[in-house]
């Protein structure tokens, strides 16, 4: 980590094992879609919070995350994801979460909604969803290091309780930090 990654400031995530989705909100609606054009909606728990929510946000509003099922173990796996939405009609969306990373459109009805950096996004999404069970920010930790981010890849990841990191620098540019098998 400390010879790849490049001097400077650092937002740190833990990447969760899980799929990428979009939770998108306009007035009351709520739904989940993924890149592949799956679309998860209805009456269950994940989007009875996201309808919550929804008063904060204006206009159509798209927020980028990661879709997980809690587990049974130290840390969410994608697996515990796709036995959990199976099933069709008893699939056990009870155990469905999702953790924000970014708003990709739209945005909060009392703030500015252009941001200059991701830091300000992060913060302004942080704003809203603070304390959710099922929709949550995405833990993010500022270190000023490559030595930091290689402290955090020891708590977080060797430790089993994430996948990898995501790191982004002040650039602009993102780094996806996973051990090696």
């Amino acid at each position: 980590i400390q010879t790849t990654i490049l001097p400077g400031k650092y937002l740190v995530s833990p990447k969760i094992d899980g799929e990428l989705w979009f939770l998108v909100i306009e007035g009351e609606d709520c739904w989940l879609g993924n890149p592949n054009g799956r679309i998860i909606s209805g009456d269950i728990p994940l989007l009875r919070e996201a309808k919550a929510l929804s008063s904060f946000f204006k206009n159509r509003t798209i927020l980028a995350g990661e879709l997980f099922a809690v587990g049974k173990k130290n840390r969410v796996r994608v697996g515990d994801l796709r036995s959990a939405m199976g099933g069709g009609e008893k699939a056990e969306v009870d155990r469905l979460g999702f953790m924000v990373f970014d708003l990709l459109q739209g945005g909060l009805s009392n703030q500015k909604n252009t941001f200059e950096t991701y830091e300000e996004t992060l913060a302004s999404i942080q704003s809203i969803i603070k304390e959710g069970k099922r929709i949550q920010t995405i833990r993010t930790d500022i270190v000023g290091s490559a030595a930091e981010v290689e402290g955090l890849f020891v708590e977080l990841v060797e430790s089993g309780k994430a996948e990898g990191l995501v790191a982004r620098d002040q650039m602009a540019r993102v780094y996806k930090i996973k051990p090696i098998f």
